[in-house]
Parts: structure tokens; sequence; C-alpha cells
């Protein structure tokens, strides 16, 4: 019996994910009892003993004191007080070159550094009952302004006591708690995050402002926690003023860099090798093993928690990694029947249906539906959604149309349609995402195409790899027709809506050639805004501008797929709809392009 079956569940029972999701909830409380009720660990690492200890930490400057003695000061020394160890330690060391008052050759007063000497920054720690009126610490009294002598096993030097505090550690212990509530949350975000999305589209039907809602529930928390940590390492390294700008400008420095190399390596090298899942769970084992490591100690409560933590996601890690090298499509006829991949430029989800009777499979890419494809063998060929079919309007123009360009390949729906309707005639295909080229050979025929109909030899149709704006900058190749239909999620690519793309797809026609864009947009109204611009855009560059309304309607407000079809030639459209625009209608620009508050708000 396999691991895990075609139907992602364990020896064929058991369900993955509510597997991983059981196991972390009975982790949780596991933690939350450890936490509330074990006696030893609580008295081992309190802050408070019986008789209301707290930490008392210590700052001592010692000043003009020879190079050996500030390297003879470590971190960790315990203070020796009548030749014996005291509790109290050294917490950080911090050394700086001697400043002193001099005179120059003219007899005034100078401040200088000394060449040799050092000033160095001691905070030392022990337990003390802050309520006793003389404080002691490595069995010295300490008090603001008095002296004392700092004494480990290879050091001795007098000091001035500059500053007192108790409880500093909760710094530490605010950025251990800090951490393991982000690295929680993160873990259960890939649980949660479908549930929450369905929930959220179920009742917010703006898609933009269920991306916002659905992004503060998952990140939010995460978020915040990543923007507290800042400020928390700050306080525990600020122990000098004198050292205060480099030290904080040493944290910004390391938080920007890992700001910027976090972006690139996340969107052009982890996500499309490794996916958003896997990351987020890499991300957590990391992140909780920082725990333990804020003051080197690993006998902690929390250690418990931290193993906890990392076993719940290396088995999820280890799942997931099984779960992807399962036949894709065995999942796809399961229960749950639903393949995920993310891509160098999106999250993409595919998934079998019924659409009018009909077996159907779905691609979406970033909550748009991009593409589909009929999965019975004789029709997997054949156009699933109607406005593509409108794409055939480009025959009605005055040219034999025999080359074709497409921007947009998604699922290879029409190209897949128009080789195998269109014999001896040639498709060339620029899709930006070379991970959905892939996924619509294998899960969207478009293998079996390449195969059936010999493509590889006779090269009928041609795959480019490319941003489809810059290879028509590029492009010395005439074409007959030139189709558009490319968009991230259900907005529009902004580079192939402009004034300057529509003169690059001029360049690239032959005379009389037509150019052809699908826009989603309602007629009339305030879903029509985008489309009159387009219409205008278009109006610049090409003699003629026809719209073609995909769905047959007298409601003109009705959101809908709009085929734009642009042509210097004459040419007579049935069911075209006209524009009489006006004088003031814009007309987008790389420089003027608000495609944000132009396109409807229902997409």
């Amino acid at each position: 019996m396999k691991l895990v079956d075609e139907n992602g569940k364990i020896f064929g029972k058991v369900n993955i994910v509510d597997l991983i999701v059981l196991v972390l909830i009975v982790a949780i409380a596991a933690a939350g009892i450890i936490r509330v009720s074990s006696k030893k660990l609580n008295a081992d690492n309190s802050e408070a003993g019986a008789d209301g200890e707290q930490y008392c930490y210590v700052t001592l400057l010692s000043s003009l004191v020879v190079p050996e003695v500030a390297e003879g000061l470590k971190e960790g020394d315990k203070l020796v007080a009548n030749n014996a160890f005291t509790d109290a330690e050294v917490v950080s060391v911090d050394v700086a070159p001697a400043a002193y008052v001099g005179t120059n050759s003219e007899g005034k007063a100078v401040y200088s550094e000394h060449p040799l000497w050092k000033d160095v920054t001691v905070v030392v720690k022990e337990k003390v009952n802050p309520k006793s009126v003389i404080l002691k610490v490595g069995n010295q009294e300490v008090r603001v302004g008095y002296s004392y002598i700092l004494k480990t096993q290879t050091v001795e030097t007098n000091c001035k006591i500059r500053g007192i505090e108790y409880n500093e550690n909760n710094i530490e212990k605010n950025l251990k708690f800090i951490l393991m509530a982000k690295s929680i949350f993160i873990l259960i975000i890939p649980f949660l995050q479908s549930n929450i999305l369905t929930i959220i589209s179920k009742y917010i039907e703006n898609i933009k402002i269920g991306a916002i809602i659905s992004t503060i529930f998952l990140f939010f928390i995460p978020s915040l926690g990543m923007g507290l940590l800042t400020p928390i390492i700050l306080r525990l390294k600020l122990n000098n003023m004198q050292t205060a700008g480099k030290t904080t400008g040493t944290i910004n420095a390391i938080a920007t860099i890992g700001g910027i190399t976090g972006t690139f390596l996340g969107g052009f090298l982890l996500i499309p090798n490794l996916g958003s899942i896997n990351i987020l769970l890499i991300l957590v084992i990391l992140l909780v093993w920082l725990i333990p490591l804020v003051n080197f100690k690993l006998k902690e409560k929390s250690t418990i928690i931290v193993v906890i933590i990392t076993i719940i996601s290396l088995l999820s890690l280890y799942i997931n990694t099984i779960s992807n090298n399962i036949n894709g499509e065995q999942v796809l006829q399961g229960k749950r029947g639903t393949v995920s991949y993310d891509t160098q430029y999106g999250r993409v989800l595919i998934y079998n249906t019924v659409l009018n009777g009909n077996n159907v499979r779905i691609l979406n890419i970033d909550s748009g539906f991009e593409s589909a494809t009929f999965t019975d063998e004789d029709k997997v060929n054949e156009l699933v959604f109607d406005y593509t079919k409108y794409y055939d309007l480009m025959f009605n123009a005055k040219i034999d149309i025999n080359n074709v360009l497409l921007i947009g390949g998604a699922g290879y729906s029409y190209p897949k349609y128009y080789i195998s309707h269109y014999p001896n005639k040639n498709m060339d295909v620029v899709e930006i995402d070379e991970g959905i080229t892939n996924i619509a050979k294998e899960y969207f025929y478009l293998n079996k195409l390449i195969k059936d109909y010999n493509l590889e030899e006779n090269q009928r149709l041609k795959l480019i790899h490319d941003d489809g704006r810059t290879y028509l900058n590029n492009n010395s190749k005439k074409y007959d027709a030139i189709l558009n239909d490319a968009f991230s999620g259900n907005t529009p690519a902004k580079t192939l809506t402009t004034l300057e793309h529509n003169k690059n797809i001029k360049k690239s026609l032959n005379e009389n050639g037509v150019y052809l864009t699908n826009i989603i947009s309602s007629l009339e109204g305030k879903n029509s805004k985008f489309l009159k611009a387009e219409v205008n855009t278009l109006k610049q560059v090409f003699k003629n501008v026809y719209i073609v309304p995909c769905n047959y309607t007298n409601d003109t407000e009705q959101v809908q797929n709009n085929m734009i079809i642009a042509t210097d030639s004459d040419i007579i459209y049935e069911n075209t709809y006209n524009y009489n625009l006006a004088e003031d209608e814009i007309i987008l620009t790389d420089d003027y392009c608000p495609i944000d508050t132009l396109i409807p708000s229902e997409n």
C-alpha cells in the first residue's frame, strides 16, 4: 500500500491536511499544558523567585584601561568576590577608544581619542530582591555614581556605576515570544489559506477588497511581529551611547540587505523552485530555531515547543513534497481534485469541474480564470469559453490570415483550436511564464497537440517565452493578425494597453492586418471607463476600431468580455457597438495609464 494515495490520503484512510491540522492542534495544546504545569521548568527559568527576586542589570564604565584589560573581559564571565565565584555574570562588553581632554600646541583644550587606552562599558546581572534597601551585585553594594571593582577570574578594573535596571531580560523574553508567535502563525497559514479565501470570496464579490481582507487575516500578525523585531534587537544591543549610531546603522543595514535579498530570491528563485508552502515551512524552522539562540540557552521551557514546531514543520514539508510528486492527473480525479503550483509569476490552481454538462478542466492564476479545456478526448481541442471563439473574427479581414501572433498563452486553448481547425496556418504564441507552458503541456493537452500534429517538425506552432511588449519591441516579423489575451489574474497587462504598444502592434502587422484584444468591461456606465479609454487609444493608431460584445444582452452596464478589433481595412462586422467618444476621453500612454482606477470593480 502506498504511503500517500492518489487522493492525498495516508494509507488510503486519513487525509493529509486533516492529519497535519490535528497534529498541530495537539502540539499547541501540549505546549500550553507544559508551559502552565511544569513546576520544574518554571522553577529553573523564572525571572522572579519565591521572594520576589528579579534580575538586576548594572551598567559599569571603566575609563582609560589598558587594552589587555579590555580584551580579557568576556560575555558570560562570572564575577569573583572573596576568592569565590558569585552568581553575578557579565552580560555584554563594549570597547571604545578612550576619550580624554588634552591641549594642543596653542595651549587650547581639545577632545581626543587615546591611541592605546580604552573605555569599556560592561553590563552585569544578578538576581536580587528589588525591595531590599541595599542592593548588592557580586557581593558589592550598587548605586548609580558608586565606584565598583569589576573582578573576574582573569581581570580586575575599577569602574563607575552608570545605570541600574530590573528585568532587562524581559526584552529577551519578549523577543522569544515574538519569534514563537510568528512561527506558529506562519505555520498555520498553509492550513487556513484555502478556508479563509473560500469564506471571504463567498461574502465579498469584489476581488480587490477580498484580496486585501484575506491578506490581513493571513499575514497581519506575522508582519506585525517582523516589524517589532528591529526595535527589540536595537534595545538589546544598545549598551553604550558612544556606539549607538554605529549599532543602529549596522542593524538597519542588515535589515535592509535582508529585505532586498529576500525580495529577489523569493521572486526569482525560491518561489518558482520550492513553492510558497515549502518556503513558509522552511521559514518557520529557521525562525523557531532562533529562539534558543537569543541567549544561547537550550535548556528552557521554550525548547520543547521549538522541537514540537520543528517536527510539525518537517512533517508538513515532507508530506507536501510527497504530494507534489503524486501524479497530477490522479489527484484531479480525486475527491479534492485540485493541483497547485507556484510559478515565477503567479499562483496556479488546476481543477476539474462540470460546465453545461461537459467535463472541463480550469486553469486559475492568481484568482483569475485564465483558461479551460474539455477533458473528453474528442473535445480537448475545442473552445470552452465563448469569448475565445470571437478571435475567429480576424478571418473577416480583407487579408488572407496565415501567420498569427497570440500574446498570452495560459492554457493554450485557442492555439489548440486554431492549429487543429485551420490546416496549413501558423501561429506564434508569446507567453511570459515558461512554467505556465509546462503546465499546459501536462494538464491541458498541449503535448498531445504537438504530437498529433507533428508540430516539432513542421513548426506550425512556435512557443516563445518572453514578455509580449519586449517581443514586439524587438520583432521584425510581419503577421496577418495579432491577438491579445494577456491578463494578470483578472487585470489586463498594463504595458499591453498603451499608445506606444499599439504602435508596435501596427508595425508588426502586414498591410490591412488586424489586431484583436479581449477587454472585460461593460459597454456603458461606471464600469466602461477602461473600454472607452482603450478604444480611444487604438483610434490614435488604427483607422477603424470595432467593438463586438461577446454576450448579446440589452443590459449595456453588464460586465462582459468584449472583443475590440482594430485595422486599417474597411470591414463590416455584425453586432458591433459604436461610441461617440468625448474629446477629453483618456488616451493610455506609458506615462499615464491609470488602469487600476478604470477596470470594472466587479472584476
